[in-house]
């Protein structure tokens, strides 16, 4: 018998290990086959000096991806200039540094295909956005731990409410390099890193917690906010119905007068005005939910996020060590 696994889930075991490292070694040692409590007080001690020796180790990828993000830190000195061959090759560095890293702490790397799939069954948000990953040199999704949550959406004015089914994230990384200058062809990117205040050539790395699969678009640094076609409709045929009998007046009083047409116009322009702040009173209104959204599930970015990486791969590391040991110490007893 086959099923489909929902969106998001992949069908490797998920090897993350949700609970912190003291309270593993106490359970190890309250229902492990240490009867003693010197044995029970040895193990403690290797345990410790096990967390040690991967503390010392980890310290030293620390150092490197410290080393290789200097080049790409967006806060960097937007004066300072690299040769291009020392900057492909702490690129390299730092893409081989982060996802190994990344990997010894449990996370799984999701396709963009995987993405646009969750996108497109969107429920958690009513806001619509549009992504254009053309205006970057490389975006990379990695998470880890996840689980299924039922979300509450309403219809038609709060007169219905839905139940959905989504797969949220534990632990979300976000990883985007924009493009060098160089490869910057359109005056449109420029303003648009111009007015984000973000340096050509940079890495943003983000990371979020209790993300929504069909939310990761909505965590892109370009992310906009579209109209739906209800949305448009809603806007659009009072527009078009109102105008007309504006512009039929209008087209009659030119043959009349001309302050009557003049009035005609200020009518028309006034009509449009108010059209139009309808249209950005909704969209800022999309643009604060999705705010609100990302917001609150940011907790930490660029360098910061390298000292949770590391804390996050040393724990696994100890916790994933902590068994086989405990399991040695089962068959030196027999």
């Amino acid at each position: 018998m086959t099923s489909s696994a929902p969106v998001g889930f992949t069908a490797e075991r998920d090897q993350f290990i949700p609970v912190r490292k003291a309270d593993l070694l106490d359970a190890l040692i309250e229902h492990g086959p240490l009867g003693s409590e010197a044995k029970r007080a040895e193990f403690r001690q290797i345990c410790r000096v096990l967390a040690a020796i991967y503390h010392y180790q980890y310290f030293e990828q620390l150092e490197r991806l410290r080393h290789d993000y200097f080049y790409f830190d967006p806060e960097l000195d937007p004066h300072a200039h690299f040769d291009n061959a020392a900057l492909e090759a702490a690129y390299a560095d730092l893409i081989g540094s982060l996802t190994t890293v990344l990997k010894r702490a449990n996370f799984v790397e999701m396709s963009h295909a995987e993405i646009e799939e969750a996108h497109r069954q969107r429920k958690a948000m009513r806001v619509q956005v549009a992504v254009s990953l053309d205006d970057f040199r490389e975006a990379r999704f990695f998470y880890r731990g996840q689980r299924q949550e039922t979300i509450q959406t309403q219809r038609w004015l709060g007169l219905r409410t839905d139940s959905h089914e989504v797969t949220v994230h534990d632990d979300v990384i976000l990883f985007v390099a924009t493009k060098p200058a160089d490869d910057i062809a359109s005056q449109r990117e420029k303003k648009l890193l111009a007015r984000r205040r973000i340096r050509s050539g940079s890495v943003l790395i983000k990371y979020f917690r209790n993300v929504a699969d069909t939310d990761l678009n909505a965590l892109f640094p370009n992310v906009r906010v579209v109209m739906s076609l209800l949305d448009s409709l809603t806007l659009g045929l009072p527009a078009i119905v109102g105008a007309i009998p504006i512009l039929i007046n209008l087209a009659s009083t030119v043959l009349k007068r001309a302050f009557a047409a003049m009035s005609g116009v200020a009518a028309l322009i006034g009509f449009v005005m108010r059209q139009w702040l309808r249209y950005q009173r909704q969209s800022l209104r999309y643009q604060k939910e999705l705010t609100d959204n990302v917001y609150f599930r940011n907790v930490n970015n660029n360098a910061g996020v390298f000292d949770y990486m590391i804390g996050a791969a040393e724990e696994q590391e100890c916790k994933e060590a902590f068994w086989p040991i405990i399991s040695c110490a089962q068959q030196s007893r027999h």
